[in-house]
């Protein structure tokens, strides 16, 4: 199986926006941001690896008065042609603005979008307006001929809304719809009561919106949700360890590699070795799957929780359960194992056109 040759460039924690479940929230706008000479020296190192596609993040990549200086340094210095902006699209509502940044090399945009109307948008951006500026940015990007993906964060005040959605986006040429259950990570530990859905009440949504508009929108992904939720429809999840064999998902290994240093990034995967990988199926796979898997199921390990009950679910090996914040809210009576063999690839129901 392929790995991904895709990382994130983060360029600071600087936004526009005031995000309710943002893991940034109350450290944006403080940290200062990299030079560009310590983003040339991360391109270089995700160069040498093998990354073909750059993520362009942050807080909000288009805040950045050098963000078109940024861009041309990825391309012509590390014929990187493969460039990617993370975006909550407001600033490029103005379409001069959006034409300068693709002239620059962006080729792809990935747009988030919390609601189907102003009222539950702007009340999760916490900016009133905002919902109507990234409608327009992502018009004018498909009108433009680049790639356009959109985002939306799962929460307790929006669950029901995802059908909306969908059907919003639906109108425009959309390459990939992701879904993503709200994570409980640093500055939004603090709001998981508030913003945490329970994953039993969210798949009916999110089944539904895969059944309706699966045929309308080229790539409907779940992701961090436990995949007994959703059966019959596994090919469209993509937690963590699955993240390595897609085309549209960062190298997280990398992406900790370089953040934390190579010797705890060794230590971390000889211990998932260890605790998380089915031995029988080492000789079967490549080395490379193998340390992956392995390191992202001991990061996972950290900060979830797995019953008692998933031990007796196929899908245990390829599974990282329930965040600690989730059990201490829900509990884990509603997960349900699921019988039959173990599931030992992560990509296992991964869509061919999708790795």
């Amino acid at each position: 199986m392929r790995i991904t040759t895709r990382a994130d460039l983060n360029i600071g924690l600087i936004c526009n926006l005031k995000c309710k479940f943002c893991y940034d929230l109350d450290t944006l706008n403080i940290k200062k941001k990299p030079s560009l000479d310590k983003l040339r020296e991360e391109v270089a190192f995700l160069k040498k690896r093998g990354i073909e596609t750059i993520d362009i993040t942050g807080g909000e990549a288009t805040l950045r008065q050098d963000l078109t200086t940024i861009i041309k340094m990825i391309k012509e210095e590390f014929s990187i042609s493969n460039i990617c902006i993370i975006t909550n699209g407001y600033k490029l509502a103005d379409l001069n603005y959006m034409k300068e940044v693709i002239n620059a090399g962006v080729n792809e945009f990935v747009f988030s979008i919390q609601g189907a109307s102003a009222e539950v948008h702007d009340q999760l951006v916490d900016v009133k307006g905002s919902f109507d500026r990234v409608i327009k940015a992502i018009e004018q990007a498909c009108q433009l001929g680049v790639i356009v993906r959109v985002n939306t964060t799962v929460t307790s005040y929006n669950y029901d809304k995802v059908l909306d959605i969908a059907g919003l986006i639906s109108r425009f040429t959309i390459k990939n719809y992701n879904l993503i259950l709200f994570s409980p990570l640093l500055d939004a530990a603090d709001r998981s009561k508030e913003m945490m859905v329970k994953y039993s009440v969210a798949a009916t949504y999110l089944k539904k919106t895969i059944d309706q508009y699966q045929d309308r929108i080229e790539h409907i992904c779940v992701k961090l949700i436990p995949i007994c939720f959703m059966q019959g429809y596994e090919k469209h999840v993509v937690n963590l360890v699955q993240t390595s064999y897609t085309t549209f998902d960062w190298d997280f290994c990398l992406r900790s590699r370089r953040r934390k240093g190579a010797m705890l990034f060794w230590l971390s995967t000889m211990a998932g070795i260890l605790l998380f990988i089915n031995f029988g199926s080492i000789l079967k796979r490549k080395p490379k799957e193998v340390m992956k898997d392995a390191f992202l199921s001991f990061q996972e390990s950290t900060n979830k929780f797995k019953p008692s009950q998933c031990k007796q679910c196929k899908f245990n090996p390829i599974c990282s359960g329930v965040w600690r914040e989730y059990n201490q809210e829900f509990g884990a009576s509603e997960l349900i194992p699921v019988q039959g063999e173990d599931v030992l690839r992560p990509y296992e129901f991964l869509e061919d056109s999708l790795c």
